[in-house]
């Protein structure tokens, strides 16, 4: 467990986009979240490389609708949604990772504001557990939103 500034997102983002046969899923979670910050500094301007699912408050979900990449990208909306968490799962638990804190996926929350996180990786047996833990409650959430995963 590490403590991690908002750009950690973006490596992690990253991660994911270089290594996609490693990677079952990508869950991106906040309310705000900036549709070039998405595209273009995460690499996905041309095809999301693994299912990515974005789970955000209606207003930045109907933004991000005019998204139009190739891949698998869902965006779901939850009223008053306010975690954000980001969380690359593995095909094995040991390469996942996740990333708590308090920053938006924006220009701001990641490279401007003050803001704080904790990364867990699936390398540690309980933080791989909490990874799990995680996934599935945002997973419960999604589904009752009709986002089949």
């Amino acid at each position: 467990m590490n403590l991690v500034s908002g750009s950690e997102v973006l490596g992690l983002m990253e991660k994911v986009r270089a290594n996609p046969i490693v990677y079952r899923k990508l869950l991106l979670c906040a309310p705000f979240i900036s549709h070039s910050l998405l595209l273009h500094s995460a690499g996905f301007s041309q095809r999301v490389p693994v299912l990515t699912t974005v789970l955000t408050t209606p207003g930045t979900a109907l933004e991000l609708s005019t998204v139009s990449l190739s891949g698998s990208l869902e965006i779901a909306s939850v009223p008053g949604f306010h975690a954000k968490v980001y969380i690359a799962c593995g095909k094995d638990d040991r390469d996942s990772a996740a990333i708590i804190g308090s920053f938006n996926l924006t220009n701001s929350g990641l490279n401007r504001n003050f803001e704080i996180g904790i990364q867990v990786t699936g390398a540690d047996c309980r933080e791989r557990d909490l990874i799990k833990r995680l996934e599935q409650r945002l997973t419960r959430i999604l589904l009752k939103k009709g986002v089949t995963q």
